[in-house]
């Protein structure tokens, strides 16, 4: 009986394990004024199941999918696409559209954009400083110097003590800022649109557990990520 017992157990235990080594696992990646460790646990609390690890840095993140990949990402859509091996199942939205447009940001007046070439641009850093440069160079179409920083808070130093020229952010971004800041900020609009947070599988994985479980985010949930409604694809 003994024995009959101790062998349940242990099968209990195996089975147990063997279900979080296959969990599917869900890194999540959206600079915000928000902290990571606050987005992880709100979105554990909709995704029982999963093993979600939210990250603060863009640093942090690219170390993590080299070592350890995870079954899928939850990230801006230039982030995904950037990594590659990830397949796009799902786009947030926000008033119907999938991307945002991005702004320069200045103080006192605006920034002249036949005079952009040169100037230090003050980015939240999203893919390590070489692909960084590379994606926003490619955006404005002219030479750049970036000057990055690995949260959306840092961003406004940046102008106020002269280490950047200009900001280079989403335009809800610059609505946060604006409602924050005691500076004259002023935004120059710029014929340039990125996605916004989609989520993203790996090649090779099957599970719809993930979609599911951003399926039954709420509306905070969808605040903090930017986003009003996904778009399953």
């Amino acid at each position: 009986m003994l024995m009959s017992l101790r062998s349940l157990l242990a099968a209990s235990l195996l089975m147990s394990m063997s279900i979080e080594l296959h969990a599917d696992s869900l890194y999540v990646f959206v600079p915000s004024e928000v902290r990571a460790n606050v987005i992880e646990d709100t979105i554990k609390s909709k995704c029982s199941g999963i093993d979600v690890t939210a990250f603060g840095r863009a640093k942090d993140f690219a170390t993590i999918m080299k070592t350890e990949p995870p079954s899928a990402i939850l990230t801006l859509l230039p982030i995904i696409d950037y990594n590659g091996v990830f397949k796009t199942v799902m786009k947030g939205a926000k008033d119907g559209v999938t991307d945002e447009s991005y702004v320069f940001v200045t103080i006192d007046k605006p920034i002249d954009l036949t005079q952009v070439a040169g100037k230090k641009i003050g980015v939240v850093d999203l893919l390590g400083r070489k692909p960084m440069s590379e994606f926003v160079t490619q955006l404005l179409q002219t030479d750049i110097k970036l000057k990055r920083v690995s949260k959306v808070e840092d961003l406004l130093p940046l102008l106020s003590f002269g280490s950047a020229d200009i900001l280079f952010v989403s335009e809800s971004v610059y609505e946060g800022m604006k409602q924050k800041s005691q500076l004259n900020l002023v935004a120059t609009r710029l014929d340039v649109r990125v996605g916004l947070v989609s989520a993203a599988l790996k090649e090779d994985a099957k599970s719809g557990s993930v979609s599911q479980c951003i399926q039954k985010f709420d509306q905070d949930i969808n605040k903090m990520l930017g986003v009003d409604a996904w778009q399953a694809l």
